[in-house]
């Protein structure tokens, strides 16, 4: 039956404290039947009643007073007697329903993926930061001819790739290391069967969570029928050159009716034909198409007025009846005494040409589009600062119409300066070819932006990219004062049970922060003084009050349940990502200068400097704050005593700095 029991255990039971105490229900009657043995007679547990000093963890379900199930997270740490035998147990029990539900989505999805990439048609790679092979999907296997994972893993991606090739493959690796990917590489593959392959690639960067590089994916493709179609295809180009070369272009020759008389073996190719006599004797109008026989007729008078025509397009029909363009040249051919008796006119196919310019205009117009699409401002600037091309965020982002935002200089169009600003990315950008980000607060605008600058080819100039992040920021300043108060709200937790240290956590926090900024430590570790003056007595959470405000002695039991609260507070915060870097600081606050201190005993430097600060403010207020067993002193009192001790309990530089403090104040 418990003998204590904290008012979250009734937030996650929805039974009373009474209930419990009372043996109704007991702890065992709400645990999921399918986790009682385990929760209640394994080995942990035995040895939970029995190793002094022993803890331990452990997760089950348990099933709350309106018959609804929750998984719970509880961890057990025995608490022994004068002669060193478990006497207590003491938990804390968390509820993990939430987390329980978003490891299993986590888990579906990462077997979604693994599914996925396993019957990708590429090969997969995984590889650590060393080159050696991690993890290989089927495909993978397939293009190494390997028969199970266990073949390759561990080994070296470099082991298979020819040594004249192991340079080229070390300084694409550190590519990669350096820029998080190196796109479309090709390098000859052996295989594990002996046999050579040529394999294509496109190799990435994965960072964890920290940003840190942890591992590198390669997405390979077997390309050796590919490679061979391309050596055809090479081989038969210069053949097709040369035979090109050796004929020139297609030439026709007609009479002043446009009635070929000859040709040349590339018009006849070039009008899909296979023979000279196909063609001879054929008005060229019929090769034409007839949309343009009233074009090539105007061509045919303005060569007989002038003598020759500047290049013409038009569209011929092959013998197969496809259509194709062309570019001719046309040239009026006098006989000997001058009279015109024909044309001579050089074609030359352009179909690709037409089909490359129609692409391109779609490309341009899609590039066009997509640019003014986009959320982001979008800005071209040339070296001289002066906007060359702007999208329609940009004149949205800048409220400007984009006759003003065009010519101008970016500085007087985004920051209203007439100079560039200190920490313009732009001159960053043409000073050193590289990337430079910056955020920059808009008063004129009200708005919170990130400015990227990426230069141009031959750093011609930049692209400037405005990205708003006004809602991230406010996002930012909520999460920071939901932080601070949530931290308020901890530090009141504690003091809940304990009338007498009402506000001991808020004065110390606001005393120690004060001497950090005396000895002028960055705002980084403030903060990170700030959090831990809140949970430093966390771990208080736990014990009786009845101890914590015992008149008498207390026993050797109850001072080591004293002495272990800076660890369960420590442990208890280090559950928090935001909470982390306070953790040494809140575990170490009870060390003594001289190493009589307690949980680790450690002495002088050894003891972080921030909770060398927080042990000063949190001794200074709790002589200062009236307790059931002591009076409170006075401060003069207080402040005798941190001298008395200075050099032994206290760190002496941070009690002169403290003093200093007090006596400014004073005077």
């Amino acid at each position: 039956m418990p003998l204590f029991l904290h008012g979250a255990v009734e937030k996650i039971t929805g039974y009373a404290e009474t209930e419990f105490t009372s043996g109704k229900p007991r702890w065992d009657q709400i645990i999921h039947p399918e986790d009682l043995f385990r929760v209640y007679f394994s080995r942990e547990v035995r040895q939970l009643v029995s190793i002094p000093g022993y803890a331990t963890e452990r997760e089950y379900r348990i099933y709350r007073k309106d018959g609804s199930l929750r998984w719970v997270k509880e961890f057990n740490r025995n608490i022994c007697d004068d002669a060193n035998q478990p006497i207590l147990i003491q938990g804390v029990i968390y509820d993990i329903t939430e987390q329980k539900a978003t490891e299993e989505a986590l888990r579906e999805a990462e077997e979604k993926q693994r599914v996925m990439l396993q019957a990708a048609g590429d090969g997969i790679i995984l590889a650590d930061l060393k080159g050696n092979f991690i993890d290989l999907n089927k495909s993978a296997l397939r293009i190494y001819r390997a028969g199970k994972k266990e073949d390759l893993i561990e080994r070296k991606v470099a082991d298979f790739i020819p040594p004249e090739d192991h340079g080229r493959a070390e300084q694409d690796l550190q590519k990669v290391l350096a820029q998080g990917h190196v796109e479309i590489i090709q390098y000859p593959l052996l295989r594990t069967d002996g046999s050579r392959t040529e394999i294509e690639a496109n190799v990435a960067l994965i960072r964890d969570k920290s940003g840190s590089p942890a591992q590198i994916i390669a997405i390979i493709r077997d390309i050796t029928e590919r490679k061979r179609s391309e050596e055809d295809l090479r081989e038969s180009r210069e053949k097709m050159s040369i035979v090109f070369e050796s004929v020139g272009e297609g030439i026709a020759v007609t009479d002043l009716q446009g009635t070929i008389i000859d040709v040349n073996e590339a018009a006849i190719r070039t009008a899909g034909y296979s023979r000279k006599e196909e063609l001879v004797g054929r008005n060229v109008l019929e090769l034409t198409f007839p949309e343009d026989h009233s074009q090539a007729e105007e061509r045919a008078k303005a060569t007989l007025e002038q003598g020759r025509s500047g290049p013409a397009e038009y569209r011929l029909v092959k013998k197969d009846g496809t259509e194709f363009d062309i570019e001719s040249n046309t040239t009026l051919l006098r006989d000997k005494n001058g009279n015109p008796f024909g044309f001579i006119i050089i074609i030359r196919d352009i179909s690709q040409r037409k089909r490359t310019e129609d692409t391109l205009k779609r490309i341009v117009s899609e590039w066009r589009t997509t640019f003014d699409t986009m959320s982001d401002a979008v800005l071209l600037i040339n070296k001289k600062h002066q906007i060359i091309r702007a999208n329609k965020a940009a004149a949205r982002f800048l409220d400007l119409p984009f006759h003003d935002i065009i010519g101008k200089s970016c500085h007087q169009c985004v920051h209203f300066t007439s100079e560039p600003p200190e920490y313009c990315p732009h001159i960053l950008t043409m000073a050193d070819g590289q990337e430079h980000s910056v955020e920059v607060f808009d008063q004129q605008r009200g708005r919170h932006f990130q400015i990227t600058t990426t230069p141009l080819v031959n750093l011609t100039g930049s692209v400037h990219v405005m990205h708003d992040i006004t809602e991230r920021k406010e996002a930012e300043e909520a999460l920071k004062t939901a932080s601070i108060e949530t931290l308020e709200t901890m530090s009141r937790l504690v003091e809940a049970s304990d009338p007498y240290t009402a506000g001991h956590s808020k004065r110390v926090t606001e005393l120690a922060v004060q001497i950090a900024q005396e000895i002028g430590l960055p705002a980084e570790q403030i903060e990170t003084l700030r959090i831990a003056g809140f949970l430093h007595d966390l771990g208080k959470v736990g014990i009786p009050d009845t101890v914590l405000n015992k008149p008498t002695r207390l026993t050797q039991a109850e001072q080591v349940m004293i002495q272990h609260h800076p660890v369960l507070s420590a442990e208890t915060s280090e559950r928090v990502a935001a909470f982390k870097e306070a953790v040494p600081v809140i575990r170490h606050h009870h060390e003594n200068w001289d190493g009589t201190g307690y949980p680790d005993g450690i002495k002088r430097e050894e003891i972080p400097l921030l909770a060398r600060i927080l042990s000063v403010a949190d001794s200074y207020d709790a002589m200062t704050s009236e307790r059931p067993y002591r009076r409170a002193r006075t401060n003069q009192e207080a402040l005798a005593e941190l001298r008395r001790c200075s050099g032994t309990q206290w760190d002496p530089g941070v009690v002169d700095t403290f003093i200093k403090i007090f006596q400014s104040e004073s005077a």
